[in-house]
């Protein structure tokens, strides 16, 4: 898939783009696989094959964002007074 390769910290509005396509990309599909005779209910299995990758491509995103927020905040010093 392409959207694990891009990165989100780096580049939200692209991944953005490509996220928000891919439901319309695959709702068009099956739209015309319906139109072709297909049943609906046949096409279950595929649509969770296609929600299961888009989760896990969520959640890599999810994970190397909390990575590259990490890594790129600066160190933040407190310092507490206890009376």
């Amino acid at each position: 898939m392409k959207c694990v390769v891009i990165s989100s910290y780096q580049h939200i509005c692209t991944f953005k783009d490509l996220f928000d396509s891919s439901p319309v990309f695959i709702f068009t599909f099956m739209c015309l696989v319906i139109i072709q005779g297909f049943v609906p209910e046949h096409m279950s299995p595929w649509k969770a094959h296609w929600d299961h990758q888009l989760y896990k491509a969520l959640e890599f995103q999810y994970k190397m964002g909390l990575e590259a927020l990490n890594e790129n905040l600066p160190e933040i010093k407190i310092d507490i007074t206890y009376r």
